[in-house]
């Protein structure tokens, strides 16, 4: 017995096989044919036992003609083939956050803020596996309830969201991924107050530079001492070279690749961090060395630099940190720089983070209250006994409507 073609209806043929039997009847196969455009097309639907029949069989030729005729979708079963072929292909391409975060950590390194963002890395590590296009409002929301009970602060809570933040728009910048609709990821980052309040007084920065003269590495110490002096930062002293200091203009040069928001700076060179350097000069040196040496900001030696005074300082103030605050808070506090010019010399990119010192500023605040003051108490003088006199009114200015 011979396999034999039969038509079942216009369009719909299926061929029934003589040795593949189903149901107690031969296997049919099942097969379209059809024109697009005056191409004649065969397409293969399948076996009946694999279930293919008449019923998908015209619904199947029915989609195509459709397709067809309205240029919408694949118009042969080969190009939807294609087409699932490619869906997939980029399913699979779209990157995890993980995958976005590589990257970007790339254009960061020797940057100011690498090491804090690689740092919050281990934090958000749920959701380094989990594809951007997938990310949900939800996951933020588990994210920051987990850290909340862990007790993180609500900075760490700020800096891991703002982090994900970051990473997919960089992503997105960078044509690695597409930025999710607000509506699909809201990152409802938590507020907090940044007022400052870890700075030293006096008495215990007195107390630091005591135990920073018996700490046996000095230049190293140099280096605390220079963060006291010039408010800097920790990446940023430990990039420094000597051609990036100007003894004749008394400048300091901030590189842009180690600075936390990736600019150009100078601030002065005081007399007291020209002091500190010339300590730590050495006889010989060339122009391109490092100021501290050859270390990383965050090496074992630097990090028993800070293991060490932090036995000299309050419970709970961080070495480099606090030397940074309670540069910018003395200077906030005399009340002789105003808060643009503190901006300046702190290197920050916006006033929000510079007026986190704000409430030290009382003698400034005071000073510019009390010249309302003086008006105010010279015209009540000047009033006493005297008459009032009617000023003359003067017609009101109203913009024209028309009728």
């Amino acid at each position: 017995m011979t396999d034999r073609w039969v038509t079942l209806e216009r369009g719909i043929r299926c061929r029934e096989h003589s040795g593949r039997m189903y149901k107690g009847k031969p296997d049919r196969y099942f097969t379209l044919r059809f024109k697009v455009g005056g191409t004649e097309h065969h397409e293969k639907l399948g076996w009946a036992s694999e279930g293919m029949n008449l019923a998908r069989a015209r619904a199947e030729l029915a989609r195509l003609k459709a397709a067809a005729a309205t240029g919408e979708g694949a118009v042969t079963l080969r190009e939807r083939r294609d087409e699932a072929q490619r869906k997939r292909e980029l399913e699979e391409a779209e990157p995890t956050l993980l995958q976005v975060w590589e990257e970007y950590a790339e254009t960061l390194k020797g940057r100011g803020g690498y090491a804090a963002s690689k740092s919050n890395l281990k934090h958000i590590r749920s959701l380094l596996t989990v594809k951007i296009k997938d990310l949900r409002t939800r996951h933020l929301d588990a994210l920051r309830s987990d850290l909340e009970q862990h007790e993180y602060s609500a900075q760490t809570v700020k800096h891991c969201m703002s982090l994900v933040r970051r990473v997919i728009r960089w992503g997105s910048k960078n044509g690695r991924c597409e930025m999710p609709a607000l509506h699909v990821l809201n990152f409802n980052v938590p507020s907090f107050d940044n007022t400052v309040t870890e700075f030293l007084d006096e008495q215990q920065i007195q107390n630091l530079l005591a135990a920073l003269d018996k700490y046996d590495n000095q230049r190293l110490a140099g280096a605390m001492r220079f963060a006291l002096a010039t408010g800097m930062r920790r990446a940023a002293i430990f990039a420094l070279r000597w051609n990036d200091i100007s003894f004749e203009r008394k400048q300091i040069l901030l590189r842009a690749e180690s600075a936390k928001n990736g600019k150009v700076a100078h601030i002065p060179l005081t007399a007291s961090a020209e002091a500190i350097l010339v300590a730590v000069k050495p006889t010989r040196f060339g122009m391109n060395d490092f100021v501290f040496g050859e270390c990383n900001a965050y090496n074992r030696a630097v990090k028993n630099l800070t293991q060490y005074a932090a036995q000299y300082l309050p419970e709970g103030y961080r070495p480099w940190h606090s030397l940074r605050h309670t540069f910018a808070s003395q200077i906030a506090s005399s009340g002789q720089v105003d808060l643009l010019t503190l901006q300046r010399l702190l290197t920050h990119r916006d006033s929000a983070a510079t007026l986190r010192y704000s409430h030290l500023t009382d003698a400034a605040t005071r000073r510019a209250a009390n010249i309302m003051d003086n008006i105010f108490r010279k015209a009540a003088n000047d009033a006493a006994g005297s008459e009032p006199e009617p000023t003359e009114r003067r017609a009101r200015v109203t913009a024209f409507r028309g009728s």
